[in-house]
């Protein structure tokens, strides 16, 4: 448990020093990637979203910087349109939607309505 939690808080940590960063830099790189592990523990949705590349002030981005859930590896990284072309990437092809779910916070009672594959108060 223990191991978990110091992960994921170092993700979280690392994830808003590297958002920070793309904010001060996004003139020069406006595109943000969706990257996620490319192993066999990768969650469904996660892997779906992988190499997604859209504007950086594009909402999806709201709720999908990561990590997206406990123990996810997922990050973003930024770069110029003529980077993704190189790459192969389209940008602004829309990612896989997964649906919405209900999700209730119990200590507020408030019901948000959260995609799936983000995990309870993640987004």
């Amino acid at each position: 448990r223990v191991r978990t939690i110091v992960n994921t808080n170092l993700r979280t940590s690392y994830s808003a020093g590297r958002y920070a960063r793309q904010e001060r830099t996004r003139k020069t790189f406006p595109i943000l990637v969706y990257k996620s592990r490319d192993d066999g523990l990768v969650r469904i949705e996660h892997q779906a979203w992988h190499n997604t590349a859209l504007p950086f002030d594009d909402p999806w981005w709201e709720t999908h910087t990561g990590p997206c859930d406990w123990g996810c590896r997922c990050y973003t990284v930024s770069m110029t349109a003529k980077m993704a072309e190189r790459r192969g990437l389209k940008v602004g092809d829309r990612p896989q939607s997964f649906g919405r779910r209900k999700w209730v916070n119990k200590r507020t009672g408030e019901v948000h309505e959260i995609e799936k594959g983000i995990g309870a108060g993640w987004d």
